[in-house]
């Protein structure tokens, strides 16, 4: 799938109306010129358009807060499910990675397996919405190493420095750096 019908089944799935962009028509008159993708003229608003939508999507759906939380959990569930299912292995074997299907949680969700107890609880809880909560979020108007570097530790002792009563261990903090630019770099 590319990113155009990602966009497009995107915005048609959650019922938003970003755009009604078609990418035919815009791709039908575009050439590769000097090794760059180059449309006429009278489809720059089409273009525009396009990036305008796909910057719509992330700040608003994808990097949602609690979209993030639900995709933490589900890696924290894989996590804690692998001891007994061994994804790490199967990836590397097809005939066995195919008979993951996306039954995966609800064979979690059933077990008796005392492997999966903690990946059964994540799961339950999941189901319940009782999803993992955003303590925080900022917006940094230009990337920084101090900000790309940071650590659950450094986040802590800010936490007590501040003179507030913690009470987390750097497991409980998950970070999430996400870089959303209209396009990418200077392009």
């Amino acid at each position: 799938m590319d990113l155009f019908d990602a966009i497009n089944r995107d915005t048609h799935k959650l019922g938003l109306f970003y755009s009604s962009f078609d990418s035919y028509p815009l791709f039908s008159g575009a050439r590769v010129i000097n090794e760059e993708i180059c449309y006429h003229a009278k489809d720059a608003q089409k273009v525009l358009e396009l990036f305008n939508c796909r910057y719509n999507l992330v700040k608003q759906i994808y990097s949602h807060n609690k979209i993030i939380a639900f995709e933490l959990m589900l890696s924290d569930i894989f996590t804690a499910a692998d001891p007994f299912y061994k994804f790490k292995e199967k990836i590397h074997n097809i005939e066995e990675y195919v008979q993951l299907t996306d039954n995966l949680l609800y064979e979690i969700e059933v077990s008796k397996e005392i492997e999966l107890e903690n990946a059964r609880g994540l799961v339950k809880r999941l189901r319940a919405r009782d999803i993992y909560k955003c303590a925080g979020e900022t917006i940094v108007p230009e990337p920084n190493e101090a900000i790309e570097n940071i650590t659950p530790s450094q986040i802590i002792a800010y936490s007590l420095d501040e003179g507030k009563e913690v009470e987390l261990k750097e497991s409980d903090i998950e970070l999430h750096i996400m870089p959303i630019e209209y396009a990418k770099g200077e392009k």
